[in-house]
């Protein structure tokens, strides 16, 4: 590996780790690898693996060129070191050479890492007001999962519980070995979110922040729940995207069904093969929040709560801010999405998730090697072809490198834009 970290920012790339003795060199642009200018770069890169977007390939440098194999394919003559050079913040330029080591030295070389000034909750799903004033609420959110989609898996005989582990150790919590206990341990996504904004009301607090940087997806359906909490019955009826499934056994034995039953319950005589395009119903009434959560349409563990709130909003505020970052990916990036749609305002990076591409996965074991891997089922079309946040969905403020530098690169420097712009905006 090479003891280097990087950051995608919306004008590029910047060094947010490095050792000790470059640490002037923390937050400098990157401007060529090895002579070559960070476009090209870029571009080889997208041709080795497919990237949706500019920021998937910025993600992509990000991400795997720290490691041998990948740096290797992008540089094959390359062998112990890379050359990069950089522009300073104080605008000089300069190059370094890094050289590859073992993953347990470069880790400890990068001595000299961006720092943050401001103390936010860490921990998933965990929410707190960060103003003496409690007007501005802020809710961290690391993946989208929680005790709702599981309950769904295991009521509805769904494969993928390998998933529950994966979360458990994300989690940072030891796993209770009976399944139901683990399940029930784990918080609900929209109770949560109800306990917050309940205590936004109770303090009639003005400004939400959810942040879902780093956030790469699990369940879109669990967030739904929660534009009801904010936006009542009116998220009902906006039209968030269309969504296209390819029918085949993969699919099914996915969703633990069969064919007749996939066409019964969507009153449907689709085929193998076929991808789920249809004529809309137009006469169809809006479904009721107790529909939307008996089809799982709305996935929450605790559908009586969305009840009671007779339709209408438990709580909205007058600001509702999402935060983004290159990493906010599948359901994470349906989230933000709808959100946006919904009247929030967006900050932060770009998502390397185009709004219009290739969506889901369905797992496979090949039956003779028992290799397995992952495959697409549906096409997502969240915007017409000619938007253009079609590929790219642009957050509605972005910081700009000064402001980066403003803030000393700090590790919330999107946040700490946010705030500043808050004040001088509202």
């Amino acid at each position: 590996m090479l003891p280097l970290r990087l950051k995608v920012i919306p004008e590029g790339l910047i060094v947010n780790g490095l050792p000790k003795t470059y640490r002037h060199l923390l937050g400098s642009r990157v401007l060529s690898i090895q002579g070559d200018s960070l476009q090209a770069v870029l571009t080889r890169a997208s041709q080795l693996r497919a990237c949706e977007n500019l920021y998937d390939s910025y993600t992509l440098i990000c991400n795997q060129i720290l490691h041998e194999k990948f740096l290797h394919q992008l540089f094959p003559r390359q062998k112990d070191s890379l050359c990069l050079t950089l522009l300073s913040p104080d605008n000089r330029t300069e190059q370094v050479t890094l050289p590859l080591e073992s993953p347990e030295k470069a880790y400890a070389d990068i001595t000299a890492f961006v720092s943050t000034s401001m103390q936010l909750p860490k921990k998933q799903l965990e929410y707190r007001f960060i103003d003496k004033e409690k007007q501005v609420m802020y809710i961290n959110i690391d993946m989208i999962y929680g005790r709702d989609n599981f309950e769904f898996m295991y009521n509805n005989g769904w494969g993928g519980m390998e998933q529950l582990d994966s979360y458990y150790r994300n989690l940072g919590m030891k796993k209770p070995a009976d399944t139901l206990e683990a399940i029930k341990n784990l918080a609900s996504f929209s109770e949560t979110f109800a306990e917050m904004l309940t205590e936004m009301k109770d303090n009639r607090s003005t400004t939400l922040i959810i942040d879902l940087r780093g956030n790469s997806g699990g369940w879109t359906p669990i967030t739904l729940p929660t534009l009801y909490q904010l936006y009542g019955p009116r998220c009902i009826t906006v039209e968030n995207g269309k969504f296209y499934q390819l029918i085949s056994p993969l699919l099914l034995q996915k969703q633990n069904t069969d064919l007749a039953h996939f066409n019964s319950a969507r009153k449907a005589n689709w085929k193998m093969g076929d991808y789920t395009l249809g004529v809309e119903d137009t006469t169809a009434s809006v479904p009721t929040i107790e529909q939307l959560c008996r089809d799982n349409i709305y996935m929450t563990s605790v559908p009586h709560l969305l009840a009671a709130q007779n339709e209408k909003p438990l709580y909205t505020p007058r600001h509702v801010f999402v935060v983004t970052d290159c990493n906010t990916f599948s359901a994470a990036f349906h989230y933000a999405f709808y959100l946006w749609k919904l009247g929030a305002t967006v900050v932060g990076v770009p998502s390397r998730q185009a709004p219009n591409t290739f969506m889901e996965q369905t797992t496979f074991k090949l039956p003779l090697t028992g290799l397995r891997g992952s495959i697409s089922n549906s096409l997502q079309i969240f915007l017409p072809g000619n938007d253009r946040r079609a590929k790219t969905f642009y957050p509605d403020w972005m910081p700009s490198y000064e402001d980066y530098k403003k803030y000393d690169f700090d590790r919330n420097a999107e946040i700490l834009f946010l705030l500043e712009k808050l004040k001088k905006e509202f």
